[in-house]
């Protein structure tokens, strides 16, 4: 599985979930939650804003979290991790 930094700040995730084609809705986030919902045609996540765990819903069930490792490669869920969570810099040797 693939490691981050952390979690992306709120106005850098929203575009980036935008751009993959998500519209997303910050009201809960607004009134003192944690999290914010993100919408595609295809699939609906519920995300925390403040620790980036995620569960992805799809047909009314839970389809992916933020551990879900065996989608590792699945080029949807590499851009749902890309979106919320900031990239480990590896250094050049």
């Amino acid at each position: 599985m693939r490691t981050f930094k952390g979690v992306r700040p709120l106005g850098g995730m929203v575009p980036r979930l935008e751009g993959l084609g998500y519209s997303v809705d910050t009201t809960r986030y607004d009134a003192g939650s944690d999290y914010i919902d993100a919408c595609s045609v295809e699939r609906s996540v519920a995300v925390s804003a403040f620790n980036g765990r995620f569960s992805v819903f799809a047909g009314g069930e839970v389809v992916a979290t933020e551990s879900s490792g065996e989608l590792d490669g699945e080029g949807w869920y590499s851009d749902l991790l890309d979106a919320i969570y900031e990239p480990m810099e590896v250094a050049s040797p």
